[in-house]
């Protein structure tokens, strides 16, 4: 086995999953069944928020493969708030710059971007955030989608 070869693809991946800061408050990600993602299928992310003072973002973090065949991605994004009210959000999120090249950070067979969705956000109230998203394009079946994740940090 070369273990050079192995360490040198784990390492970025745990690094783009646990990150090395502290200002993150909540921060997951669902792996996408063989990279297809059908329009109905919703992603679910739940979340205590206990701070309803200090700013926040709210970051999508997206896995996609190289072979992805659109510049952008849109996403439908539904925020479920503890009192039970919901409000959704249509997000384009650009993937390549015109001249086609990635906005994010490649590696072998893959492209890492994060969107920041939220801006200096402050929850209004503690408690339960329930945060669904499901995908806005034409194509009722996105492939090449790797994984979706949500970060949410203290704003800097």
């Amino acid at each position: 086995m070369n273990y050079p070869k192995l360490l040198f693809a784990i390492v970025p991946v745990l690094l783009f999953l646990t990150g090395c800061d502290n200002t993150g408050i909540f921060n997951q990600t669902v792996e996408i069944n063989e990279a297809t993602w059908p329009f109905e299928k919703e992603i679910h992310f739940e979340s205590q928020i206990e701070d309803t003072v200090n700013l926040h973002d709210v970051v999508i973090n997206l896995r996609t493969g190289k072979t992805y065949e659109y510049s952008n991605l849109w996403l439908f994004v539904d925020f479920r708030y503890p009192n039970g009210k919901t409000y959704t959000d249509t997000i384009e999120c650009p993937l390549a710059y015109p001249d086609g090249r990635w906005v994010g950070s490649t590696g072998p067979g893959y492209v890492n971007t994060a969107i920041i969705i939220k801006k200096d956000m402050v929850f209004p109230a503690a408690g339960d955030y329930k945060i669904n998203v499901r995908h806005g394009m034409r194509d009722d079946t996105l492939s090449e989608i790797k994984n979706i994740g949500l970060r949410i940090q203290r704003a800097v």
